[in-house]
């Protein structure tokens, strides 16, 4: 299995054409940091469920299911973004694999202490059970795959 995949396909999107996609559809989202204060809401996580209701992301979830083989499968589709630079998650492991393909920007993956920067084009295969943490190092999107077995 390809870890990490340097230009896995040419697809970007940019904020704008993120919120018209958006504004098509009601979806949960969220606030990934609870510890930012009202004041300093941009330096926060933007989580977006569901995305796969889309036509754009039904075709990036078809792609990467096909990739890995994963068909079958039951997955989960979100977004993550992030309009500040240096905005983090938190260190955290997932109990399921997660496909992280970067949309827009830059950001750092530290999987069990190695270092990814992935740049919109990029993939990323974060196994269960890996120790990671996401750190923007532009304004970025992300899709997030999330794979239950």
């Amino acid at each position: 299995m390809n870890k990490f995949v340097k230009n896995f396909d040419n697809l970007s999107l940019d904020f704008n054409n993120l919120f018209e996609i958006l504004s098509q559809l009601e979806l949960p989202s969220y606030i990934k940091n609870t510890s930012v204060t009202q004041e300093q809401i941009l330096k926060s996580t933007f989580e977006i469920q569901d995305v796969h209701k889309h036509k754009y992301f039904e075709n990036i979830t078809n792609k990467i299911v096909n990739f890995y083989q994963l068909k079958n499968t039951k997955i989960d589709v979100h977004i993550f973004t992030s309009v500040l630079q240096g905005n983090s998650g938190s260190v955290h492991v997932d109990d399921y694999d997660v496909a992280l393909y970067n949309l827009y920007g830059e950001t750092m993956y530290i999987v069990d202490k190695e270092k990814y920067i992935l740049e919109a084009g990029d993939l990323l295969y974060v196994k269960a059970g890996e120790i990671h943490q996401s750190i923007s190092l532009k304004p970025r999107i992300t899709f997030s795959l999330g794979v239950r077995s």
